[in-house]
């Protein structure tokens, strides 16, 4: 599992039973407090769990805990959030590393001290948008982005194009076909992403970030880079709103 995580940039095991599974997705059915909604729609596409809100102990399970243990050594969990692609409406996500997002030391330097694990909370498959990831592209390191702002509305960092067709016709897509409690864990370079969900069936699954218990989270900079990331969305949809009026004044100006 180690080894096989440390060539290529992740690995699949199975982390949790179906009861457990169960027991995750109704809490999250049951409960809005945290939960993300569709635009215009009751549907729920995600649930961002509280310090000890999520009803199975975590960070105690053997599996996580024995691969984290040994990666990272002493371990924190920073995020704990479920993501469900709803039926007939999600959305896409961009491929994208997620280093970029780490906000602790946002260098090149420490992207080893962190592990993504993604949990299926269900059967994923490609009708329902698995998810999918480019084997070994971590070791061309920090790849070059693009600023976004996505579907909904979000800025986020998407690999650059040409970066991303190169890569991925090297190293091929890996398809995450996933049965109900296993998990994908991959380092925080690997180039990963989804397609929207336009099929009849849900995909839900369970995200968290694991780190070393000794990174010291930097406030100033989390704040200055959040600051940044609602700025520049900011600037792209004031962008669009300039255009959509010069578009409305051409519209009345015409005979």
């Amino acid at each position: 599992m180690f080894s096989f995580y440390e060539s290529h940039g992740y690995t699949i095991q199975k982390v949790l039973t179906t009861k457990e599974c169960d027991c995750i997705n109704q809490y999250v059915e049951l409960n809005d407090r945290n939960a993300y909604y569709e635009k215009d729609s009751k549907e729920k596409f995600g649930y961002k769990f509280g310090e000890k809100e999520l009803p199975i102990d975590i960070k105690n399970n053997s599996t996580i805990k024995d691969f984290a243990t040994e990666v990272l050594g002493n371990f924190e969990i920073s995020v704990v959030k479920s993501y469900y692609k709803s039926a007939l409406m999600s959305r896409d996500i961009e491929y994208h590393q997620e280093y970029h997002y780490n906000a602790h030391h946002p260098t090149n330097d420490n992207w080893k001290d962190y592990i993504q694990v993604f949990i299926a909370l269900e059967d994923h498959s490609l009708i329902n948008s698995c998810l999918k990831l480019i084997p070994n592209s971590h070791v061309q390191g920090l790849l070059p982005y693009t600023d976004i702002v996505n579907s909904n509305l979000e800025h986020k960092r998407a690999v650059e194009y040409t970066t991303l067709k190169r890569m991925a016709l090297k190293n091929g897509i890996f398809n995450c076909l996933l049965k109900k409690g296993e998990a994908v864990f991959f380092n925080h370079l690997i180039i990963h992403g989804s397609q929207n969900n336009n099929s009849l069936s849900t995909r839900k699954a369970l995200v968290l970030t694991l780190y070393k218990d000794n990174l010291k989270l930097n406030k100033e900079k989390l704040n200055d880079f959040e600051t940044r990331r609602k700025l520049f969305t900011i600037k792209e949809l004031q962008l669009k709103i300039d255009e959509l009026n010069n578009d409305l004044l051409n519209l009345s100006t015409k005979d």
